[in-house]
């Protein structure tokens, strides 16, 4: 099962971390969760291109932060797209891009 990962007392950065870990996504101690804040402004690193990640954007339900899974891709350093893969809310309408 997939846990509240907001509600873990450790934090929900280890508790995603954790679990990642946990099943079999990374070797214990590894870092593989980069928490990145990505804006107009911030172009990200070409190594990330076509990875699979946590995206975290406005709720399209109400004002408060939502998250989904996404890919990133960047066909150059103006044409960077995030792919929506899957939303864990059960009416699948990803983030409010407004």
């Amino acid at each position: 099962d997939v846990p509240n990962f907001i509600e873990s007392p450790d934090g929900y950065e280890v508790a995603i971390q954790q679990f990642y870990n946990r099943e079999g996504g990374g070797k214990e101690g590894e870092r593989s969760v980069v928490k990145m804040k990505v804006d107009e402004s911030y172009i990200i690193s070409e190594k990330y291109n076509g990875m699979i990640c946590i995206l975290r954007g406005k709720s399209p339900r109400g004002d408060f932060g939502h998250v989904v899974v996404a890919r990133y891709f960047a066909a150059s350093a103006s044409d960077e797209k995030f792919e929506m893969l899957h939303d864990p809310h059960p009416d699948g309408t990803f983030l409010d891009v407004s």
